[in-house]
């Protein structure tokens, strides 16, 4: 009864939900045969509601039309055996059938809708097929209103299927109002349409363009004009003499799109909404990640990688887009791309940590999924490795690649970076220099300026440039007040309080020759160094006191501006030491409200008593 229910849900008639069970309806079929106007009259149907009721039973139709059909050709010509289709999709226990589809008959918009209303998919999703090797079926309206004949789908063949939302899914354009081309010309010109074959129109070459062929192309081969592309440099306003191709063949392509751009522009954007929603962040970490694999990928890796997903998804559309996409660099359709998103979303699922799992204490809720892109990363590409040496993976038959994580002297990356712009941390591995968390991917960095880099931004597809402290501010710290940055839960915050009274000029002994600020100075400088050589997760704050307090920088765990604003100290004024210590207490503080395990320190150095 739930396929009743959804199919009067699709058309917005579950209301009428038990007036039609009390009329015996037990499946679809029933309301081909079981249901007349005067049933639906008396269940109260509007007019409108009554014209929804007819759309449905034309769906209803389409979906059992082999059934219906009436033999009307010899019997020899039929196939003694029945037309069988097997079709599978993420996470599927098992091959699932359809046995009463019609090869001529029925189209691949039919096999969409027939595969949708079997799986419960709702109004919102839609459907993706692919080939069992994992080539796109249905990235074209247009070819999706072929019979599964001319698509070369057979009898036992083996479908893919992926499910959408629908808003991922591109629509055919609306055709424009059909135009008739009654000119009759002298010439004669032979035209080749891509899967159709050659067909001959009259055509005068002195004055008639190319869309003008097009026009007499489509009202002789039945082919809607607007789907039929000229595949030449000359533009539709050439006549055909001005083409030079009076004495050669014309060739027509098909399709519903008129588009061509590069794959570099459309899959490095976030054009693509997956099933379940993510972060800007995730989705941003997603296509920076597949960005950075591609660029930096070794073809003998990214084979043990791609053979290790597919081992452990059995989804052939992602294998082959991903082996497309980064390994022979090619262009990938629409469909490709959902299936790249689609099927890396369900494979990071089961790797992280979730609600039922014996994983640790940690949950990584679905909507963070893809923010945590670079740990799967390196977890699959740790355990195909294992699994190749092991001989427990076989790729040799594999025509796909995938990723590379090592670092430069050959270890295994094992960290993200969290902060862009740190020095500390872009002096790492190849791969921890070009991945930047929630904004895109370094490129390189502009010499004349060291604190400004070249970012792709993979959520629109651009090349931006970005002040790395700027960056670090805005990826880092959530919080609206933004007082302080930070990308980590710290273990301890630092305030350095620093005396910077005239005093602090004069010579630390009698016979040194390094003035008390300058030896300060060389001892933080040190300390910072040795801060972030050791990765400890501390945040550091600078105030500096003389005849006033001053921030001169708030928490922050980019210890090279840390550093900057120590080298521009200069002493000078009375020392208000005890004003300074109270500015510390209540910067701490606030440290304390957000972080309340984290350790508080101050550490103040000063060569004086309180003179304010």
């Amino acid at each position: 009864m739930g396929a009743i229910f959804n199919m009067l849900e699709k058309f917005r008639l579950e209301t009428y939900y038990n007036q039609f069970l009390q009329l015996g309806v037990k499946d679809e079929r029933d309301f081909l045969d079981g249901v007349t106007d005067e049933n639906l009259t008396n269940m109260g149907l509007s007019q409108v509601e009554k014209n929804r009721f007819s759309e449905m039973k034309n769906y209803a139709r389409r979906l059992r039309a082999p059934e219906r059909q009436v033999q009307t050709v010899a019997p020899v010509q039929k196939s003694l055996e029945p037309f069988c289709l097997k079709y599978t999709y993420p996470k599927c226990p098992q091959l699932k059938e359809i046995k009463d589809m019609d090869p001529v008959q029925n189209t691949v918009e039919d096999l969409m809708l027939r595969i949708g209303h079997l799986e419960n998919v709702g109004n919102t999703r839609g459907v993706c097929l692919y080939t069992i090797d994992g080539m796109p079926l249905t990235d074209d309206p247009f070819f999706n209103t072929w019979s599964l004949k001319d698509r070369h789908i057979h009898n036992r063949d083996i479908i893919y299927a992926i499910f959408t939302p629908k808003e991922n899914l591109r629509q055919a354009p609306q055709p424009p109002k059909r135009e008739v081309d009654k000119t009759k010309g002298d010439d004669v010109m032979r035209c080749h349409i891509m899967l159709r074959g050659d067909y001959e129109v009259s055509v005068n070459l002195e004055s008639e363009t190319i869309t003008s062929l097009r026009l007499k192309l489509a009202n002789e081969s039945g082919i809607p004009a607007h789907v039929l592309f000229y595949k030449g440099a000359h533009a539709g306003g050439d006549t055909l003499k001005s083409c030079e191709i009076s004495q050669s063949t014309v060739y027509f392509s098909l399709s519903s799109f008129s588009d061509d751009t590069p794959h570099d522009e459309t899959f490095f954007i976030d054009d693509v909404v997956p099933s379940v929603q993510q972060t800007q962040k995730g989705i941003s970490v997603l296509l920076s990640s597949l960005y950075v694999l591609k660029l930096n990928c070794k073809t003998e890796e990214l084979k043990k990688l791609i053979s290790y997903i597919r081992k452990l998804t059995g989804c052939n559309p992602l294998a082959q887009s991903l082996h497309q996409l980064l390994r022979k660099n090619e262009t990938i359709t629409r469909n490709q791309k959902i299936a790249v998103v689609e099927g890396l979303y369900v494979l990071f699922r089961e790797l992280l940590p979730q609600l039922g799992t014996q994983r640790g204490e940690k949950i990584i809720e679905d909507l963070d999924v893809f923010e945590n892109s670079l740990y799967c990363w390196a977890h699959v590409r740790s355990e195909a490795i294992k699994k190749k040496k092991s001989r427990k993976l076989t790729s040799d038959r594999e025509n796909y690649a995938l990723i590379t994580l090592n670092s430069e002297d050959g270890s295994r990356f094992c960290e993200p970076v969290k902060v862009p712009g740190v020095p500390g941390a872009l002096e790492r591995a190849n791969v921890l220099q070009k991945i930047k968390d929630n904004l895109g991917v370094c490129l390189y960095k502009d010499k004349g300026s060291p604190d400004m880099i070249r970012v792709r931004d993979c959520l629109n597809g651009k090349v931006i440039t970005e002040d790395v402290n700027l960056l670090a501010a805005r990826t880092g710290d959530h919080r609206d007040d933004r007082t302080f940055v930070t990308t980590r839960n710290p273990t301890e915050a630092i305030l350095v309080l620093i005396d910077t009274s005239s005093s602090m000029e004069e010579e630390c002994y009698e016979s040194a020759e390094i003035k008390k600020i300058h030896a300060v100075k060389e001892l933080f400088d040190n300390f910072a160094t040795r801060t972030m050589a050791y990765d400890f997760h501390h945040i550091i704050g600078l105030v500096k006191f003389d005849s006033m307090v001053k921030t001169l920088h708030t928490f922050t765990e980019n210890l090279e501006k840390f550093k900057e604003h120590f080298r521009n100290i200069e002493a000078s004024g009375c020392t208000l030491l005890y004003d300074a210590l109270r500015r510390g207490a209540s910067e701490l503080e606030k440290v304390k409200a957000r972080f309340p395990d984290c350790r508080l320190r101050i550490m103040c150095l000063t060569d004086g008593n309180d003179s304010g």
